[in-house]
Parts: structure tokens; C-alpha cells; sequence
């Protein structure tokens, strides 16, 4: 788990579900302790006796600093669940798009690195007006810029496109991953929320290609947010996820080469039922209500019984 506040809820419950805990702090160097312990993590990795197999829990890293985490931990004794290229096979959007794409919006893709200038997206910007959409959505290989509001969320399929896809590489700064992606933008349904309107999306969790759980992603009025093994709680006002895209769903997760991953999936205006991403299960938020201890303990009905729990800070 993360040396870090936000993940003490976590930590908490998978203490009291019976697992052992361990805090790292990812820096220049990786410290890690085992939690719960008096003090923070300091010094280098201290190797654990029995060796374990670990499953992180943390946020999104680069490629270059998930490898580093990886062979520092190895090196403490770790085995992780999830390797790094487990992590990139679902994590970074081109990998797992071939796989998605039946149920997913059009998209098209360009590596950059953070000089880039308008002239590398031109082949983007053919491709994207041959689509006949008006609007895409800007991201990077992990990551969208929901933080900088709807200018990349919606942005016009016009010759100004190029431009915007550099301001947001910019805009990502330090944090942008690789390659700008240009996808298809789609409008969702909206029904009444908490307080307001929200969409009907829904998060899949998979352990070895099997699905685990089933929790509300967009704060769908319901009494509680999910159901282990496909069984949907009573969702007042909206959409349940179908059984053919669900099953359709469950086929596609077959191919993706990673042990433990999640599928978003929204409804559109349309009825229709789109994919919006795939994600790697350690660093894919949990639901308000989800309960942490029934998904970390599906991991023993697949056999994964020694897992250590990890998280980072930075």
C-alpha cells in the first residue's frame, strides 16, 4: 500500500482481512516496511523472509519508473502478481485498443515526447475528419486531462486540432505518457444523480481473466455499488449493464495478457453500450461503497494466497 493518507483506508482493510501489509515510498530509491509500524519507511529495501507474491496497489507510474518499482522490490523479496509488462499489455492504451475495439469509439494514436509540434499530427488529423465525428477526446497513453475541465474532453475536428493536442502535452507537463491519443468523442446518457445529472458507467474487475466483481462507476443511485460475480444491486433510475455485452466483454478480457485489470464501460445517449478504457487493477480507484475485503479475497478462490500489498508515494 501507499506510504501515503489517501490509501490508509485500504491498508486497514486489508489488514483485517487477514493480509500482511507493506508501505513504500517511491523516490530517487524504493524504503519499504512492513505496516503497521511506529515511524515512516526510510532506508533501502529490507528483504522480507518468506519470500512473497505481492499485488500493488498505488497510482499510475511511467513505464521507466513501474520497471524501477519492479526490480526494487524483487530485490526486497518480491515477487509482484503484476508484472511490468503485465502493467503495459492493459494500461497503455494501444496495447489493449486491438483487443477492445468491437465496443470501443474510434481512435488513433501518435508517440511524441514533450517537444512535439503541430506538423507530427497531421496523419492524426486526416484520419480523425475521415471518421465524420465532430468532437474527439484528447489523452495520453495512460491518462486523460480531466483536471484542465472539457478543452480536451471535447475538443472540435478542425484544422486547429494539432494545436490542441500540443497545448496538451503541455499541459500534462511532467506527467504525459508517450503519445497523445485522438479518440472518438461520444455523447453518454445522463440520468438524475446525487444532486445532480450522471452517467451509468461501470467498472469490471478481472483476476486472471475472470470476472471478479462488478462495481458503479459514476455515482448511480443505488444502495450499495456492486456485486461480486455479476450479480447487479437494484439501481434505481438507470440502465443495467446487458447480459450480451457483458458476456462480450468477458470474451474479450480472455486476451488480455494481464492477471489483474479493469474494463470501463458507459452507456451512450444512444442505448448503445461503449468501452472507455481498460486499466491496470492496482492503481484503478475503488467505488465509494465498494467493499475492499470481497475483492481482495477473490484472489483466494483463484489461488493467489500469499499476496503482500503495496502502494507508493512520490
Amino acid at each position: 500500500m501507499p506510504d501515503d493518507v489517501e490509501f490508509d483506508e485500504e491498508a486497514h482493510a486489508a489488514l483485517l482481512s487477514g493480509f500482511r501489509v507493506f508501505r513504500y515510498r517511491l523516490e530517487e530509491t524504493v524504503s519499504i516496511v512492513q505496516w503497521p509500524v511506529s515511524g515512516d519507511a526510510g532506508g533501502p529495501p529490507v528483504p522480507v523472509d518468506p519470500p512473497l507474491r505481492g499485488l500493488l496497489r498505488g497510482y499510475m507510474l511511467s513505464r521507466q519508473r513501474r520497471q524501477f518499482l519492479h526490480q526494487s522490490l524483487v530485490a526486497a523479496g518480491v515477487e509482484l502478481v503484476v508484472t511490468p509488462s503485465d502493467y503495459e499489455n492493459v494500461h497503455f492504451f494501444p496495447a489493449s485498443y486491438a483487443t477492445l475495439a468491437p465496443l470501443s469509439p474510434r481512435a488513433t494514436w501518435r508517440p511524441v515526447d514533450a517537444t512535439a509540434t503541430p506538423g507530427l499530427f497531421a496523419e492524426c488529423l486526416e484520419e480523425v475528419k475521415g471518421w465524420g465525428c465532430r468532437y474527439v477526446v484528447l489523452k495520453d497513453y495512460v491518462k486523460s486531462a480531466k483536471a484542465h475541465g472539457s478543452r480536451f474532453m471535447q475538443v472540435p475536428v478542425d484544422d486547429d486540432l494539432p494545436e490542441v493536442a500540443c497545448d496538451f502535452v503541455k499541459a500534462r507537463g511532467a506527467r504525459f505518457n508517450e503519445g497523445v491519443v485522438f479518440k472518438e468523442y461520444v455523447e453518454l446518457v445522463r440520468y438524475p444523480g446525487r444532486g445532480d445529472f450522471t452517467t451509468n458507467e461501470w467498472r469490471l474487475w478481472f483476476m486472471h481473466q475472470n470476472l471478479v466483481e462488478i462495481t458503479a462507476n459514476s455515482f448511480q443511485v443505488a444502495p450499495r455499488e456492486g456485486q461480486i460475480l455479476g450479480m447487479f444491486t437494484e439501481v434505481e433510475q438507470v440502465e443495467p449493464l446487458p447480459e450480451e455485452v457483458l458476456q462480450q466483454v468477458k470474451e474479450m478480457a480472455k486476451q488480455i495478457q494481464s492477471p489483474y485489470f479493469t474494463i470501463d464501460l458507459a452507456e451512450t445517449d444512444s442505448g448503445a453500450w461503449i468501452i472507455l478504457e481498460a486499466g491496470d487493477g492496482g492503481v484503478s480507484g475503488l467505488a465509494t461503497s465498494q467493499e475492499l475485503h470481497e475483492l481482495l479475497h477473490c484472489g483466494d478462490s483463484l489461488g493467489i494466497i500469499l499476496w503482500a500489498f503495496f502502494g507508493h508515494s512520490s
